[in-house]
């Protein structure tokens, strides 16, 4: 389907909305017929779709976007959008596969024959029917991804009897579009922190894993994450160092919201073994969310034997336990303009990747929203908020070696003074924009280079994206873009990615020898 203007900013109401939700969601859960984003996560929402074998329209909103996403038996296979860079001609544009001349005559074409962009396609012979087929599937996932970026929204639900048969090959896996939206959208610390308080957790496998297995595997550090799912390991341990991989932790988070592992207190014990204690491999989470009972001495253990005092005497520790973290908490956010970043994670300065790893997951739990929820401690969430996201910032910049290299000479006063707190917002834009130029999507990706490039002007990488994009996006702004990689050359003299973008532009311009120069010694530079 091509794009549709809708008149009303807000879908349509459905007349009898059900619930998607299976029977085995929370007994407490209300019926799913319509909400907001903020409340019900569009990758949540598309996994309960998919679980109920929903058969129906789902229509999502914010402000004047619209989009209707079309499903069969839980999957995605339709899709109507009234952004105008969703439809199929910018969409076969951004991966090359037609010219700006082509998209006029298509559109010449559906005016004169008041057809669809697929017919035109057709009709004009700018792509093969099977090409029509892969592009119309890929059309349906790049507009539920997209909107993967919407923290504010609504959707509604339009149930039907089934879905039609003859559109059952548009098909998108639900587990794969899932992982492909968080992975575009959501940070490795945001997927990290929304899986935090489950890492001790040991990860049981479920009948359905295998199954997925299939769907979710094919990359080595993703098959050893499955493969570790066996019951006797946390799940913290499972993931191992694969902390700062987007594919490996939404790949979790999809087995653990698909419910395709199940995470218990305890782990799997063979009979064989149950005379031997369970030792856990070396994952080293060791810091807990608040003071344990032991911590604050021998006499405040408690018993079921112990006198009916005992219960006001756990009472009394959990009291004392959160008093102790809410003075943490309070002389930590107050002292971080004065704490380094080894300082905020506990570690030297000389701290090994692993030791620097071990600290961020111990310091993010036990300063971890959820845990201070448990101590009743939700009137300084504001402020554990800021310290969580200061131990984020923290793992982030030692966890890069550049990064940690311009912030050790910034600390050291080895070197031009760094803005730690803009190198890395400009990093994450950068990361962002990544993903969606490996996508084609070089339109989405100019939304976070160009704020990048505004942060972080003197970074070699970050101009030449922002040239490249700009050259390939639908609408080439070639002065714009040429301008930025001639920075980058400048920035750094001997980057062979930026030679070659710059050779391919000036070939476009018809500056063939410089064009041929440049090309020439990107090719020097990579050998």
């Amino acid at each position: 389907m091509s794009a549709s203007s809708n008149d009303s900013d807000q879908p349509a109401q459905p007349k009898e909305p059900v619930s998607p939700v299976t029977p085995d969601l929370e007994p407490d859960s209300s019926p799913l017929q319509s909400g907001h984003f903020a409340d019900v996560p569009l990758p949540r929402l598309l996994l309960d779709l998919y679980r109920s074998s929903f058969n129906g329209r789902l229509e999502l909103s914010r402000d004047k976007t619209t989009k209707q996403i079309v499903f069969q038996k839980g999957a995605p296979v339709v899709s109507e959008s009234n952004l105008p860079n969703e439809t199929l001609g910018v969409q076969l544009m951004d991966a090359g596969q037609l010219s700006q001349a082509d998209h006029e005559k298509i559109s010449s074409y559906m005016r004169l024959k008041k057809c669809r962009e697929g017919v035109a396609l057709l009709s004009l012979k700018l792509i093969e029917p099977k090409q029509l087929f892969e592009a119309l599937k890929e059309q349906v996932r790049r507009r539920v991804i997209e909107a993967f970026a919407w923290s504010k929204g609504a959707f509604r639900l339009l149930p039907e009897e089934s879905g039609k048969s003859e559109i059952q090959p548009f098909r998108n896996d639900p587990f794969l579009l899932v992982r492909d939206g968080l992975c575009a959208h959501w940070t490795p610390d945001q997927i990290l922190s929304a899986l935090m308080t489950q890492m001790e957790s040991y990860a049981h496998p479920t009948s359905k894993l295998d199954g997925a297995r299939k769907r979710l595997g094919g990359d080595p550090q993703i098959d050893a994450l499955l493969d570790a799912i066996d019951g006797r390991r946390m799940l913290g341990e499972a993931i191992g160092s694969g902390f700062n991989s987007p594919p490996l932790l939404a790949t979790a988070w999809v087995l653990i919201n698909a419910r395709l592992i199940e995470l218990q207190d305890t782990p799997i014990v063979d009979e064989a073994d149950q005379s031997q204690e369970f030792v856990p491999a070396d994952i080293e989470i060791e810091i807990e969310s608040a003071p344990s009972a032991a911590q604050t001495g021998p006499d405040s253990r408690t018993t079921l034997d112990a006198d009916p005092r005992s219960a006001g005497t756990a009472a009394g520790t959990k009291n004392k336990a959160a008093e102790i973290m809410r003075k943490e908490v309070l002389e930590r956010h107050e002292s971080l303009d004065d704490l380094t970043f080894y300082d905020l994670l506990g570690v030297p300065s000389d701290a090994t990747p692993a030791a620097i790893r071990k600290a961020y997951f111990a310091a993010a739990k036990r300063y971890h929203p959820d845990g201070l929820t448990r101590l009743g401690l939700n009137d300084i969430k504001d402020e554990a908020n800021t310290v969580f996201s200061h131990i984020a910032e923290a793992n982030e910049i030692l966890s890069d070696a550049e990064k940690r290299r311009s912030y050790d000479a910034a600390i050291n006063d080895e070197g031009p003074e760094v803005d730690v707190n803009l190198l890395a917002q400009a990093e994450t834009l950068y990361r962002k924009s990544e993903i969606l130029s490996r996508m084609g999507d070089f339109r989405g990706a100019l939304e976070f280079l160009r704020p990048c490039v505004e942060l972080w002007p003197e970074e070699c990488a970050y101009q030449s994206a922002l040239g490249w994009a700009l050259f390939k996006q639908p609408q080439s702004e070639l002065e714009s873009a040429r301008e930025h990689l001639e920075r980058a050359l400048e920035l750094d003299a001997d980057d062979p990615v930026t030679h070659t973008r710059l050779g391919v532009l000036l070939k476009e311009l018809g500056e063939s020898e410089r064009a041929a120069e440049l090309l020439a010694r990107a090719k020097m530079l990579e050998s």
